[in-house]
């Protein structure tokens, strides 16, 4: 039976190798039955139809007015490679065909390794770059830089030439006249060949060295280099290290002032603190590196809250006090712990998800704002309630007594109120500046206002003018608490648990399951408590003053006794046998029964209560949103008044403005003098513009700005009739800076035409559309001058070596120059002109420049070179291209998923995995899961080639789940499975044995099956 079995298995394996051999020949013989065949029917052109040179391909591609062969290109006679040297740029182009050098008039040469005078090569240096080129190509090269002069120097190799820019010796160069600077040799040599005086250079040596007769101070000051601090000579050169900072002893180099730098702690020695926060006696001192706490924007916990309030937290960073803000509408809150170390205790905040309000006693805000939402009102009106009071007597001779007379105190309003701003921003309430707010908000009425007992009515009601009674408002106690800085109520037990559990927990305290652990302490306000019982109990009360909680006064037996002396009297007929002292008792019996069965009594008064959505203040602080270490967000400016309006949000330059409808004020504009260069001044200034003197250099950057009265958007012209002044929104999509609202706007402007007069119209509009009437007029000259220089590519719209997704062969990229101009690119490097793939022209200016489009072509799997030069509207052209690489990428595509479609998993645990291949890094991925009909969720493992993600405490039943990943490039792969958690309870059952060549036995479900050649007597 082994052997059999061991034969078997060998058998596979040969016919295995056989059809992996058989695979590979066939595909060898018809890959070269295909490339026999596709080169069958090619010819090299001279020129194709699309005015390309020397290219092999099929003959109805060629131009038929050129020449044909229908041998390779390198064997024909037409396109013999030789060197192509350019007469414009001086390049020498190696192993060029001869038509091709001919269509970009080139000089073309026999020898294809160009070794001709025209193409030998030295070094070129420009500034501190050192490479090798021929002369024409250096002058060409330096001509892009206005200000350098031609240095082309002798090089006998790449090597010696890049020498001259890389490990030169420093030391002090002496210019003379005590004029000294720390350099390097060629920096002092070259100074040397630009004058006449006698310039000196000394090695490794200090320029405060006495001898050198420089007037420079040695170590004048200290100045961070790196993580260390250096000394600097009084000419501010700089000299030897001066303390050796070592960030793993927990110190970094800091500086301190313009002449002192130091070893400062990683730790912090003052932090910021106002007077909302006095939780932590620490706030505003010393904080180790590292160290995280809470920062609150006002009263937290218990309800105090303030309208538009959010909490931060806090962290000392390398010395540097940095925070991050919770989430908006307090959906987070921030808690503060205690954990220890080897220095000692310190704080450890974080922000946690506000998932139990009723624990935490923090509200979670909403758009109260936002009338249109209806949720929003229904919110707040899950806190209206509606209690009873009861005022009775059970007979004429009875006291009166009351049910629920809680609802005629003080506190009974409190907590109704209390309970009506549990549900968010509900009632009145502070904002964050202190300011009161939803005044109106809430009430608290009576349907029965002037039937109240002789004690008069409840503690919480007055008399208005007209007599009538109603709620008297918030108590001021309860103001001057809401305004109480701290941390309150169900969140600071929290933090009491959180500042005695273990440094283990500590660091749990991100997750949810552990502040569960919180909620045992928390618990709901006692004060909250005491509303649910005050308004959710009943009494139970029976009309006709038969039953009364508080004591039962039966009448029945009374009632039956009075009937039954009825009839006797009735029956009798002997009226007039009775005596008159029977009469007597008998009308004394029927009075006593009347009034004990009479005179009963109850009033009935229902006290309901009204919340509605908190509403802003009238009086606006819109100003106050932004400030350090505080973020302006919807919810806090719409806080801060009625009019508050926030602009430019989701730029990072979010800003609070006053949106007044009747505002009709337009934004008052002057200079902004700080930000012009310093060697222009401005000539004016009124209030209608000013004017830039002297001459402006057309090739130097310039930049020029105004202040307005308000946060405002400012558009400007540069063809505007000055007479007839444009509305703001009829002005062209061109911004001063950019859309956003500012009250500070520049615009630099990159590079202008030689004596030329610019002149700037601009009108600035605020948040309510008020534009000024007429324009604000910026102008100035240019000097003359010719334009001789390049366009420069300032950058382009992708990164080198960016990945491009899969089957994707065209990509766009923008090309922005520093003045209008047209791009073209190619996979070779060779000149503009010659480049084969155009682009659209460079000519509307944005706040980077100008902008170019072109169409990178042709990309195909892998590197993918590209070459892009431009030219401006002179004709002056890049004589160097702009190299760019982008990366074509394969297919992403899942591989395998677990649990395999159909699976039945005997567990309540499962976990998630699949596999990566492919794509721009070899199958790297981001993955997301979402059980069927739920949105994504990234996988708990992802990031490359290999999932996970564990399923704890699934219940029976089946599961259906969707994969999505993507890749660096934008790949996208998706896949599903589906399986059951269900329990196995059953043995697998015994079908049956049969016995042939060997013994088969057949289960009713896949099992393991073990023997053995032993006996056994049973089960």
């Amino acid at each position: 039976m082994i052997f059999l079995k061991e034969k078997a298995v060998s058998m596979c394996f040969i016919m295995i190798i056989a059809i992996v051999a058989f695979s590979y020949f066939v595909s060898e013989v018809n890959a070269e039955d295909e490339n026999t065949n596709g080169d069958a029917n090619k010819v090299c052109c001279e020129i194709t139809k699309g005015g390309e040179t020397c290219q092999y391909t099929t003959q109805d591609q060629c131009n038929p007015g050129y020449r044909v062969s229908a041998s390779s290109c390198e064997a024909s006679s037409f396109c013999k490679l030789g060197c192509c040297y350019d007469k414009n740029d001086g390049a020498c182009y190696k192993n060029t065909p001869q038509p091709t050098c001919a269509s970009k008039d080139g000089l073309f040469s026999a020898d294809p390794l160009c070794q001709v005078p025209e193409c030998q090569k030295n070094c070129c240096v420009i500034g501190d770059q050192c490479f090798m080129s021929t002369q024409l190509e250096c002058k060409n090269a330096v001509s892009n830089f206005p200000y350098l002069s031609m240095d082309f120097r002798d090089a006998t190799s790449e090597l010696e030439c890049v020498g001259y820019c890389q490990g030169q010796d420093h030391g002090c160069c002496s210019l003379g006249l005590g004029e000294c600077s720390w350099t390097t040799r060629d920096d002092c040599e070259s100074r040397q060949a630009l004058t006449s005086q006698g310039i000196q250079f000394n090695f490794n040596t200090y320029c405060s060295d006495s001898s050198l007769g420089c007037d420079c101070t040695k170590q004048y000051k200290t100045q961070c280099v790196g993580e260390d601090v250096y000394y600097f000579d009084s000419c501010g050169n700089m000299e030897g290290i001066a303390d050796d900072c070592d960030y793993a002893k927990g110190t970094l180099c800091k500086q301190i002032d313009n002449n002192t730098a130091s070893c400062s702690s990683l730790d912090c020695t003052s932090t910021y603190t106002d007077e909302k926060n006095v939780h932590d006696a620490r706030l505003g001192g010393f904080r180790m590196n590292g160290e995280s706490w809470c920062i609150y924007e006002g009263p937290t916990g218990n309800w105090t809250d303030a309208v538009g309030s959010r909490h931060y937290r806090h962290l000392c960073i390398n010395g540097e006090e940095v925070y991050e803000e919770c989430k908006d509408y307090r959906e987070e809150i921030c808690l503060q712990g205690k954990a220890s170390a080897d220095r000692g205790s310190y704080a450890a905040a974080a922000c946690i998800e506000n998932w139990n309000t009723s624990i935490t006693t923090v509200p979670e805000g909403f758009k109260f704002w936002d009338t249109e939402d209806e949720t929003v009102a229904e919110t707040c009106s899950e806190a209206n309630i509606e209690a009873h009071y009861f005022y009775y007597k059970k007979n004429t001779f009875a006291d009166w007594h009351e049910i629920n007379q809680e609802t005629l105190q003080q506190k009974f309003a409190d907590n109704v109120l209390l309970y009506c701003k549990s549900k968010g921003d509900c009632g009145p309430a502070y904002n964050v500046e202190l300011v009161k707010g939803g005044l109106d908000s809430f009430d608290l009425k009576s349907a029965y206002q002037d039937n109240w007992d002789p004690s008069g009515p409840p503690k919480w009601m007055v008399r208005s003018a007209d007599g009538n009674l109603e709620y008297s408002g918030v108590p001021e106690y309860l103001w001057n608490y809401w305004a109480t800085y701290g941390v309150h109520g169900g969140l600071s037990v929290m933090m009491d648990v959180l500042g005695s559990i273990s440094d283990a927990v500590l660091s749990e305290m991100n997750t949810i399951g552990t502040i569960n652990q919180f909620g045992a302490y928390g618990g709901i306000a006692a004060t909250l408590i005491s509303i649910y019982i005050l308004v959710f109990a009943t009494a139970t009360v029976t009309v006709g003053a038969v039953t009364f909680t508080g004591g039962t006064i039966s009448i029945l037996a009374l009632a039956a006794a009075k009937g039954a002396l009825g009839s006797v009297v009735a029956g009798s007929g002997w009226l007039g046998v009775i005596p008159i002292w029977g009469w007597i008792v008998l009308a004394i019996i029927l009075i006593i029964t009347w009034l004990v069965t009479s005179g009963s009594e109850q009033h009935e008064h229902i006290f309901t209560s009204i919340c509605a959505p908190w509403t802003a203040p009238k009086e606006n602080k819109c100003e106050e949103c932004t400030g350090p270490f505080k973020v302006c967000s919807e919810y806090k400016c719409r806080s801060l008044g009625a009019d508050c309006k926030l602009v430019n949000e989701g730029t990072g330059n979010e800003t609070c403005v006053v949106a007044h409808p009747n505002d009709v004020n337009a934004p008052m504009i002057k200079p902004w003098l700080e930000v012009l260069n310093k060697e222009y001044q401005i000539q004016d200034g009124a209030q209608s513009g000013y004017n830039i003197l002297p001459l402006v250099d057309p090739f130097k950057p310039i930049t020029f700005g105004i202040e307005t009265s308000e946060p405002a958007q400012c558009k400007v012209d540069t063809n505007a009739d000055i007479q007839y002044p444009k509305k703001f929104e009829e002005m062209p999509a061109s911004y001063f800076e950019d859309v956003m609202f500012r009250l500070n706007h520049t615009m630099t402007i990159s590079v202008m035409e030689p004596n030329t007069e610019y002149s700037y119209a601009i009108k600035c509009s605020d948040y309510q559309g008020n534009d000024n009437p007429i324009y604000y007029v910026i102008k100035y000259k240019t000097k003359e001058g010719p334009d001789l220089t390049a366009p420069v590519i300032e950058n382009v719209s992708l990164k080198d070596g960016a990945f491009i997704p899969f089957n994707v062969t065209y990509s766009p990229l923008t090309v922005t120059l520093n003045e209008p101009g047209t791009c073209r690119v190619d996979t070779i490097d060779t000149d503009y002109e010659l480049m084969q793939y155009g682009g659209l022209s460079a000519n509307s200016y944005s706040n980077f420049g100008f902008n170019a489009l072109i169409i990178l072509p042709n990309i195909s799997k892998g590197a993918n070179q590209y070459y892009i030069r431009c030219q401006d509207r002179y004709g002056n052209t890049n004589q160097q291209s702009y190299p760019i690489s982008v990366i074509g990428t394969d297919e992403l595509k899942i591989t395998f998923v677990e649990p395999t479609m159909g699976k039945e998993i005997y567990s309540t645990n499962a976990e998630l995995k699949l596999g990566t291949f492919g794509g721009a890094e070899g199958g790297k991925a981001i993955c997301s899961f979402a059980e069927k009909g739920r949105g994504m969720i990234e996988m708990m493992e992802t990031s490359s080639s290999v999932h996970r993600q564990l399923l704890q405490g699934l219940k029976l039943g089946e599961y259906n789940y969707n994969f999505e990943c993507t890749d660096i490039a934008g790949n996208v792969a998706s896949n599903a499975t589906k399986f059951r958690i269900t329990v196995d309870t059953s043995a697998p059952l015994l079908l049956g044995i049969f016995r042939d060549t060997e013994l088969r036995i057949e289960l009713s479900e896949i099992t393991t099956c073990q023997y053995s050649n032993m006996t056994w007597s049973g089960i």
